[in-house]
């Protein structure tokens, strides 16, 4: 049996954590609308030293059009705005002995990583790949192509130089300033793989249901929220040490209850928090969405009945009539 809902749990923890709910924000952050302006300086820069193309010139962001209200100091921006590289790779020439490998859809999984999927580039043909195309130490791949297939997204780790590349139905996408950590887990959260449906009305993909397509385009003018650089450590950090608490639930099934009550204690943190009964409305509903999923035991009941009763004798269980 999959216990708790281990799915529904990592889901919960990837859609709190992108929506500013999963840690506490500092008003001593600096902004990230300084961070973006540091990334357009340094975009210029880039494109006066010749180093990456002129971006292109994308659409304003439309207020009434984002999918949720972001915390104060975060800042909505499109993915080109926050990367110096967003391309598909191409189609390569292969061989059995070659020196540099292709990264194919099923190198990029949602368990991570797997070279061993991988083939070969033949020497003779790498003159074609420009010096960009090689891939890079924390570009993140994403899988561009097929049902089922398209939307898994990886963060690459530490790799030698020179020795990657991408075939053409994976997208490189290579971050400057923003954490490619967070980029990831907002991408692989629910608000965002619910759009690889071709039927999803703010659908990322076109084409047959067969065989969807994300394109580049639909990469370069996502909507992304930016929140404060230290903010995006501390997401991070969280949603790992959470992640890895899912793995260990998943390892040790029959031994998971004390790691449930770790993440049921984290996950109503974000009733807790709540700073007004609005917030806690919202906070609620979506929690309500998993209350089956996270209220399997007598331990998170009692903890449920913890929290509403101190949110009511704080004053925020109830809306304030002035």
């Amino acid at each position: 049996r999959e216990l708790y809902g281990i799915k529904k749990l990592r889901e919960l923890i990837l859609e709190l954590a992108v929506r500013g709910k999963l840690v506490p924000q500092d008003p001593n952050d600096e902004p990230a609308s300084a961070l973006l302006e540091r990334v357009a300086a340094e975009k210029q820069q880039l494109v006066k030293q010749l180093v990456i193309k002129k971006p292109k010139k994308l659409a304003e962001i439309v207020t009434d059009e984002l999918p949720f209200t972001i915390p104060a100091g975060w800042q909505w921006a499109r993915l080109q705005d926050i990367t110096s590289y967003i391309q598909r790779g191409i189609g390569p020439q292969y061989d059995d002995f070659g020196t540099v490998r292709v990264v194919s859809q099923k190198c990029v999984q949602w368990s991570g990583f797997d070279l061993e999927a991988s083939r070969h580039v033949a020497n003779e043909s790498l003159g074609k790949y420009q010096k960009e195309r090689f891939l890079q130490s924390g570009d993140l791949l994403w899988n561009s192509t097929g049902t089922g297939t398209v939307g898994r997204i990886i963060e690459l780790a530490k790799i030698p130089v020179n020795t990657l590349v991408a075939d053409s139905h994976v997208t490189v996408v290579r971050p400057l300033e923003v954490l490619g950590g967070f980029l990831k887990a907002y991408i692989a959260a629910p608000g965002i793989q619910s759009r690889f449906e071709p039927d999803n009305k703010n659908a990322l993909v076109s084409g047959s249901t067969n065989q969807v397509e994300l394109s580049t385009s639909a990469v370069e003018t996502l909507e992304i929220p930016v929140p404060p650089k230290a903010e995006q450590h501390r997401i991070v950090e969280k949603v790992g040490e959470l992640m890895g608490l899912c793995d260990q639930l998943e390892q040790h099934v029959e031994a998971g209850i004390e790691t449930h009550q770790i993440l049921v204690e984290n996950l109503l943190g974000s009733l807790s928090n709540a700073r007004d009964f609005s917030e806690l409305s919202e906070s609620w509903t979506r929690l309500n969405e998993h209350f089956d999923t996270l209220m399997t035991t007598d331990y998170a009941i009692e903890k449920l009945k913890e929290t509403l009763l101190q949110l009511a004798v704080r004053g925020r269980l109830v809306p304030q009539d002035p």
